[in-house]
């Protein structure tokens, strides 16, 4: 009888505490579904072909797509922007972090290496051995998945630390 009061109460009052996120999605498919129906409507990222940008890219922008929003370009700016993250995190001592020694979080590297960026969205990732990997652990965390999301951006760029395997993904939009 307790255990049921209890279970009612729960019911009852719970839905009060939840935040829910909505997103309107008209269909969802598999990714390799929606990289293959989106292929050719997808801009050239230009990264370098069958790099790991170039799959991530292509990954990003099947993701976008599917949910309406614009592609996303690479950017080799943002890319040695996100690599010397990386070098930074891979240190040994140095724990995931926005964050970087000097105290400069993702924008500010961003603007200091002369990208005029009015938005920046940074995802972090250590220990994922494949962009399978990497995306579904990104869009599988409300954090990761909102900013491959933010509907604004439209650069990127990627980095990997071969050797920690520490992820770092900019998303930007250029003077807005």
């Amino acid at each position: 009888m307790f255990r049921s009061l209890v279970v009612l109460v729960m019911v009852l009052l719970l839905p009060a505490c939840v935040v829910e996120h909505r997103a309107s999605y008209t269909h969802v498919v598999p990714a390799d579904q929606a990289i293959t129906r989106a292929a050719g409507q997808i801009r050239r990222q230009n990264a370098p072909s069958g790099s790991i940008a170039d799959k991530v890219g292509l990954r990003l922008n099947a993701e976008r797509r599917a949910r309406g929003l614009a592609p996303v370009s690479y950017n080799r700016s943002l890319s040695r922007v996100a690599q010397g993250h990386a070098n930074w995190l891979a240190q040994p001592g140095i724990a995931l972090s926005h964050t970087n020694g000097q105290g400069k979080n993702a924008i500010t590297r961003v603007r200091d290496s002369g990208y005029g960026a009015c938005r920046v969205a940074e995802n972090l990732g250590q220990g994922q051995e494949t962009v399978d990997v990497i995306m579904r652990d990104w869009l599988g965390s409300s954090g990761h998945r909102d900013n491959i999301f933010l509907p604004n951006l439209q650069e990127f760029g990627l980095a990997l630390h071969p050797e920690r395997n520490h992820w770092v993904l900019l998303l930007a939009a250029p003077g807005c």
